[in-house]
């Protein structure tokens, strides 16, 4: 079994993420594939990740929760605001039967100067949509690959400066 999440979110975008104009459609799947990274942020934190399922946290709570464990002012950087960017478009989309001008909504998450928009086909406005949602999904698996690599290098420096301090003591009380 390949556990390399590259490999894995493409097998779900594959899966999950059908190529279609349809915004909505494309808004909610790509939210959908958002939430399951940060689910792998989460519990690559936790030292008891069962207990998140029964939390049952909503999105903005695994958004939030992800800020305060990385230590990250979401207001100061533009990646985090766009997640609480998809995540209210989300609900727009989920609560209502119709959402006024999708379009532009989706211009602004996509970040599309809006006369560039307004040339596009509809085709490649849900390209530039879907690779929005998908390189945010890269992102968070590769924030979630820096933190372990910084957890793991910590703990390593850990054990050598306890080594260090254990030998220390060792030829200190030997002497």
């Amino acid at each position: 079994m390949n556990t390399d999440p590259l490999d894995k979110l493409e097998a779900e975008v594959e899966h999950s993420m059908p190529l279609t104009t349809d915004f909505t459609l494309l808004i909610l799947k790509g939210h959908l594939l958002v939430e399951a990274q940060l689910d792998r942020l989460i519990t690559r934190m936790c030292e008891k990740p069962a207990m998140l399922d029964e939390a049952r946290l909503s999105f903005f709570q695994k958004f939030c929760l992800t800020v305060a464990l990385v230590n990250e002012d979401p207001a100061d950087d533009d990646f985090w605001q766009k997640l609480r960017t998809l995540n209210k478009l989300r609900n727009q989309l989920a609560h209502r039967l119709e959402v006024e001008n999708i379009d532009a909504a989706a211009q602004a998450f996509v970040g599309a100067p809006p006369d560039e928009w307004m040339r596009w086909t509809l085709n490649k406005k849900a390209v530039a949509l879907r690779e929005e949602l998908i390189g945010i999904c890269v992102q968070l698996i590769h924030f979630v690959d820096e933190l372990f690599q910084e957890s793991r290098l910590s703990r390593l420096f850990q054990r050598i400066e306890t080594r260090i301090c254990d030998a220390e003591k060792q030829s200190t009380t030997k002497t």
